[in-house]
This record gives C-alpha cells, structure tokens and sequence, in this order.
C-alpha cells in the first residue's frame, strides 16, 4: 500500500492544480500495470464532476493495451519525419528488447525488411515484413518501388539466400506474437497511429494506460514504443515547455534505454521521468547510475535488507539505511537536490500519504473492507475509462477488415495495375 498511496497522492496533487485550471495547468502520463492508480484517477474525476467541478474530458485519455473492442493504433512504421533508417533501426531494437532477440543476421533480414516497407510510398505495418520475405507475390507488390541501392542489392540476393538462412526461422518465431495474438495484432498491424502526443504534452492532457494482463514481452514492445515516442516529440519542442510527467509504475518491467536520454535530456523541454518500482534491486545498475547522476528527486517507501543501502548511496546518505528499513507504512522519505542562492543542496523530508481511494457514484469512499463497494466503485470508474477508449480508438471489426485487406493476396491484374502507377497511398487499406 505504502507504494501506491505516495503514487496518489503526488498524482492527486496535479490532479487539483488541472482541475482549478486546466488551460495552463501541466499534465500527466500513467502507465499502470495494476489498472488501481488509473482507475482511481477517473474515480476522482468524475467526482470532481459531481460536485460542480468542470472536467474538460476530450483532454483525458484512457487506453487499455489488452483485449478491447476499441484497439489503438501503434504502428511501428508510422513516418514521424524522421529519416527511415532511423525509425527501422528503433524498431528492430524495440523486437529485440522486447523478445530478446540478439541474432546479428536475423536483425540485418529485419532491417532491410523494414526499410523496404518504409521506402514504399504507401502506409506498411509490422504485419508486412512475413509476406515481405516470403511470399513473391507480396514482394512484387513492393520491392519494385525501392530506390536505395543497398536495399536492391539485399532483395538481388535474397531468393539464393534465404534457403541457407537459419536466422528467418528465428525472425518469424519472434515476429509470432504479433501475428497470432489479436490483441498486439489489432495495435501493431493498424496503418494509424492513435496518439496525439505532442498534443496531451502542450495542451496538458492527462493520459492513462491501463495495462493489466498485458504480458511482460508485450509490455516491453508496448510501453516501450509508445515512450520512445514521448523522447522523439518532446526533443521537437522548445526549451522552457509545458511540463509534462510521465510516469511509469512498476517500471523495472521496461528498462529501455531511451529512458537514461529522457531523464538527462528532455527535462529542459518540459519532459520530466518519475519511475516507479517495488524495490530498488529490480532496476538495471545502468538505470540505477543515471537515477543517481540526473533526477533531482528521490521519494522512498520502506526499503528491504539489499535495496536500503543502495538508496541510502542515491541520497549521498541523507537516509540511513536503518531508518529506511524502518519506514512506517504510507510514510515516504522524500530527497531532492536543489539549488538555494546559486548553491547546490538538499532538501530532506518524510511524508505521510493517505490511504488510495476510490469513489462510489453518489461521492461517498468505497470501504476498502467491502468488496461489493470496491468492485462497484472500479466498474463506474472502468465504465468512463471505456467510454474514452471508445471514442479514441478504433473498433476491432474495423481493424481486422484492414489488416485482411492489407495481407490479401492480389490478383495477376491487380500486381500489374500497380506497376503501371505511382501507387495510390491508402491502395493497401480499405476503411470502413
């Protein structure tokens, strides 16, 4: 409890300042692998809303990233205006972090697969690079359209080639995920890319992703892409903008390592990093090291046995480890590096949070003790994180007609109509 009550409670504090203006007020990003924080932030919401308070909804967002009717659209090779080989590189780092994929020649087959999709003037997915290596047919539809010379020596030699290749049996076995499971299938296989993020970060919009269920690979390539795009928009702003927090609970879940560039590069374009974890121990000593170099601020919860001397360091031992390991529950040692009078110093304190509470529909807290008011109090509050699901994604019907238009097979007058053209962007995509 100790954990997620100092979460709501640094939550519930910008939650205040939006509320009383939400115009200038900065806003806030949730990932919460638990779906309580998220589910407490609509809870207090709709409160607010109940007792007079206006709530600019069309600046909250809710997005579930498991099974859902509404889907988002995550594609990896949507063109964010950054030079291809950039954007193909990221993803193929976002497969293998997330499914430790560390082939060498299994990655140059993704590369080169990715970058042909992307050198296409018409809009590809991560759906495309299977049928890209081994249906002809696919590739006629593509491959004709490549400029880069090194990109046509590749395809020169991949029909000799790829029979010797064991690495594209261990390509597909990592590209499986997103073929077979509909969920990651529906985000990664649209042609869309759902969030405006330089929107919510500018305009301060607050933004949950609910990620209970979700599994752990999955949330690696998930939250993963979906945070280094946070760094890619928030390097395009200028110095001195809106802050926006973005916090990711039980973060020793994705350690990427875009995340030692936010924390030491995009605060001074109003990006700022909390990470949130049980214990210290679970983070990577790379993530450890620039925690310890950059982030001003430091909040502990009773700490274990081998974490607590590893924070007592991070706080140049303002924090012995006996009193960390000795923290009452809900009670947080807080640490921030500060300057006072053009002098580098620290600021020490301890902080008492309140218990996290959820709302039943007529304002009252649900008893943590009851389960009937716990549960009623989650489906009122899930109800409006749906209904903003809803509006922001795009329905699963509509998704799967998509992608089958996009993988089905094209007849001999189709293939040759397209090579009589420039192509017409969406000719791969049928909306309806």
């Amino acid at each position: 409890m100790g954990k997620t009550s100092t979460a709501d409670q640094m939550v519930q504090s910008m939650i205040d300042d939006w509320l009383a203006d939400p115009n200038n007020a900065p806003g806030f990003t949730y990932f919460d692998p638990a779906r309580e924080t998220a589910a407490i932030i609509l809870s207090r919401l709709l409160k607010a809303e109940a007792e007079g308070k206006r709530v600019p909804w069309e600046k909250v967002h809710y997005f579930y990233l498991g099974a859902t009717e509404y889907p988002i659209g995550l594609n990896l090779l949507h063109k964010d205006g950054r030079p291809l080989d950039v954007i193909a590189k990221e993803a193929a780092g976002l497969i293998r972090f997330a499914y430790s994929a560390q082939a060498p020649k299994m990655e140059r087959i993704l590369e080169n697969a990715l970058l042909t999709l992307l050198e296409d003037n018409r809009p590809h997915t991560l759906l495309g690079v299977v049928p890209l290596l081994m249906d002809e047919s696919f590739q006629r539809r593509i491959v004709p359209r490549v400029s880069d010379p090194i990109i046509q020596e590749f395809w020169a030699l991949w029909e000799e080639e790829k029979n010797k290749v064991s690495s594209l049996d261990s390509l597909l076995n990592r590209l499986s995920p997103l073929r077979t499971n509909p969920t990651m299938r529906r985000m990664f296989g649209q042609s869309r890319w759902s969030l405006d993020i330089r929107k919510y970060m500018d305009a301060g919009h607050i933004v949950l992703f609910d990620l209970l269920n979700v599994a752990p690979d999955d949330i690696k390539l998930t939250v993963g892409h979906i945070i280094n795009q946070y760094h890619v928009n928030a390097k395009r702003r200028s110095t001195g903008a809106k802050l926006h927090v973005m916090f990711v609970d039980e973060a020793h879940l994705v350690q990427i390592p875009v995340m030692s560039k936010i924390i030491a590069e995009d605060r001074k374009f109003g990006l700022s990093l909390g990470l949130i974890t049980q214990y210290l121990g679970q983070f990577d000593q790379w993530l450890v090291d620039s925690i310890t170099e950059n982030m001003g601020t430091i909040i502990s919860c009773a700490q274990g046995e081998q974490s607590a001397p590893r924070v007592e360091k991070m706080t140049n031992g303002a924090f012995s480890r006996e009193m960390l390991q000795g923290l009452p529950e809900r009670v947080a040692a807080v640490y921030t590096a500060t300057k006072i009078d053009g002098r580098s110093t620290a600021v020490t304190c301890l902080a008492e949070s309140d218990p996290p509470v959820i709302y039943l529909p007529d304002g009252k807290p649900a008893d943590h003790t009851n389960q009937f008011q716990m549960q009623r109090a989650l489906n009122v509050a899930l109800a409006k994180g749906n209904e903003l699901q809803k509006r922001d994604g795009t329905p699963a019907a509509v998704v799967d007609r998509e992608i089958a238009a996009y993988l089905k097979p094209k007849t001999v007058l189709q293939e040759a109509k397209e090579r009589e053209t420039a192509g017409n962007p969406n000719e791969f995509w049928v909306r309806q």
